[in-house]
Formats: C-alpha cells, structure tokens, sequence
C-alpha cells in the first residue's frame, strides 16, 4: 500500500527514512567497533562485520521501495507546500550544522579542561541528542527514543566508568540502540510513514484552512 500526502509521499519519506537508516548502521557499526578496540584480540570483529553488511542489505531493500525518488519533487505543489517542504530541509541542515558545531564545542571543552578521557562519551552525546529535533521535523517518534537511550548511556559512560570499561560500555550501548533502531525503522517501514504522511497531510489542511480563514 502507498500513502501520498502533498507535502511528503511514501517515496519521500522512505528515501528519508532509508538515508537515516544507513546513517545508523555506520554509526552503530563504528561504536560497536570502538568497544570491540578495548578487547584484543577482539573475536567479536568479525562478527560485527557480518551483521553490519546483514542490516545494510536490509537497508537496500528498504531504499528500492523509494525507487525513482528526486528530491526535485520538492518543487512541486502551492506556495503552502512548497514552503513547508522549504522549511523541512532548512530546518534539517540547521540541526546537521548545530550537531557539527557542538562536537567541535565538546571535543575542545575535554581538551582545555585536560579530561579527553570524555571526549567519546561527550561526541556520543552530542550525536544522540541531534536525533530529538529530527525527530521532531520528520515526525518520526523512534529518534525520540534513540535520543533518549543514547544520552543515558553516554551519561551513564561518564559518570560510572573508567578506562577501557567506559570504551566497552559506550560504544557496546551506542551500536547496540542505533543498530536496533535501524532494524526496527527497516521493519517497520510501511507503519512509519502512513503515521507521518498522515500527520504532515493534517498539518497542510490546518495551514491551507488558516490562510483561506
């Protein structure tokens, strides 16, 4: 079944959903990989690798059923749509911005206060926080949940570790949630974006319906 709203399609928001979820793959993929670096020789390498290339298979298919995307389409519609499609995109690089600026603050707080120690579990703070306002624009209510689970566990990293110990929890807890929203996000593909084209749908009629009042 194919949803269709006039600000974002079913395509749309699979061709969304699909980049996010290779993002996550990578992403869990490295922490995984940081952690298993506490573990030499690290047996669990190997294994990751597989599982890694496993979930990005998924992904592939998840990305075929976008098949004929252009991010041109965004152009189509009224002045209503195409300002909202307008603020999607800039609201999204102003996160993508604002994530990269508050790494480079993170990294260089842990250098000036002599505690690089911190400096993973501070980056995947930074990393998991940028996931609640994506959540937000996207309306995809699973990147609420990663953000919350993943700022427990690099605070959590912070505060009740030490040593190669918080490398192993980190990363291990970081892969372990991006890795599991990324399946749940391929899984549950259909599900996610008939509840955010319907919610997008529903605020397109309240702008039209505020503009004709």
């Amino acid at each position: 079944m194919r949803y269709r709203s006039p600000i974002v399609t079913y395509r749309w928001f699979i061709w969304g959903l699909s980049n996010g979820v290779f993002v996550l793959v990578i992403a869990g993929g490295f922490w995984f990989g940081l952690a298993a670096s506490t573990v030499k020789p690290s047996p669990l390498l190997g294994l990751i690798i597989i599982f890694e290339i496993a979930i990005l298979w998924a992904a592939v298919r998840l990305r075929r059923k976008a098949r004929g995307f252009r991010l041109s389409e965004a152009k189509h519609g009224d002045d209503v749509q195409r300002e909202l499609r307008r603020e999607l995109l800039v609201r999204f690089r102003r996160v993508a911005v604002a994530e990269g600026v508050a790494a480079t603050v993170a990294v260089g707080l842990c250098v000036a206060l002599n505690r690089m120690e911190l400096m993973w579990a501070a980056l995947g703070l930074v990393v998991s926080l940028h996931f609640a306002p994506l959540a937000r624009i996207f309306r995809l209510w699973l990147y609420y949940g990663l953000a919350t689970l993943g700022s427990l566990a690099c605070i959590l990293a912070m505060v009740s570790f030490t040593g190669p110990n918080r490398i192993l929890f980190l990363g291990a807890t970081l892969g372990a949630t991006m890795w599991l929203t990324a399946v749940y996000a391929i899984v549950r593909a259909d599900r996610l974006a008939e509840q955010a084209v319907a919610i997008f749908a529903s605020e397109l009629s309240k702008q039209h319906a505020a503009q004709n009042a």
